[in-house]
């Protein structure tokens, strides 16, 4: 009697089958694999960018404040070799207006030879004022104006040469810029209060012989803190201004 044996099933069929029963979770398992994958990418990807915009502001912020400090010691050199170069005969006014934001002022210094002669600049000038203007915004600019004639009467010259007090300056020029204080005090280095301190003035008239220092309050932004220079005005004998003071007393004796 023949027997039949089972028929094997075809490879292909059988590849087929068992694809077929794959567990259905594992795709789920797959989707959520790549769903992680993708938010961890994410978060990478923001921490990255965070970091670089945190280094660019950092250095932003390096270059300002290096910036500012580089604007803050030109001018305070500039300043200190003006006043230490100053003539023997030269005549200060100094004239300040208190607002509700700042102190506004005017420094008239006449005489005071190339002191406060800017650099490569030609012209040759009789008296110069450095003034605070206000802004809208609250801030403040700060301009050298330079005259060819004179502004201030000399309280050291009986013969005084003519004063033009309206006059129109030759050349302007903005030292600084949208700063936010700017406050001048001078002080004749004697007079001090009870406590032995000086007794700054924001005012000097011509009458008085120039004061022997003067302070200068700036500050310029408004996040660093205001910085107080003082600069010496040593006093300086012109021989001119010396046989005219010796002469008018031998006169008045």
């Amino acid at each position: 009697m023949a027997t039949t044996q089972p028929e094997r099933p075809k490879l292909g069929a059988t590849q087929i089958s068992m694809r077929n029963n794959r567990p259905s979770h594992q795709s789920g398992y797959l989707l959520l694999e790549a769903c992680l994958a993708l938010a961890i990418t994410a978060v990478i990807l923001t921490a990255i960018f965070k970091i670089t915009d945190w280094n660019l502001r950092v250095s932003q912020d390096s270059i300002n404040t290096s910036n500012e400090h580089i604007k803050e010691s030109s001018l305070f050199s500039f300043l200190d070799r003006a006043f230490l170069e100053m003539s023997g005969d030269a005549v200060i006014e100094l004239q300040s207006n208190e607002t509700s934001t700042h102190y506004l002022s005017e420094l008239i210094i006449q005489n005071s030879s190339k002191s406060f002669t800017w650099p490569n600049q030609p012209f040759t000038t009789k008296a110069v004022k450095i003034i605070t203007r206000p802004n809208r915004d609250k801030t403040l600019d700060i301009v050298i104006e330079y005259y060819s004639e004179y502004l201030l009467k000399s309280p050291y010259e009986r013969n005084a040469p003519l004063v033009l007090p309206d006059q129109e300056p030759i050349q302007t020029l903005t030292l600084l810029e949208d700063i936010w204080r700017f406050e001048w005090r001078a002080w004749d280095g004697q007079k001090v209060d009870r406590e032995g301190k000086p007794l700054w003035e924001y005012s000097w008239e011509t009458s008085v012989q120039s004061p022997r220092y003067f302070e200068l309050n700036a500050m310029f932004t408004p996040e660093t803190p205001a910085t107080i220079h003082t600069f010496w005005n040593p006093r300086k004998v012109n021989p001119t201004v010396y046989f005219q003071v010796q002469q008018k007393e031998k006169n008045s004796n």
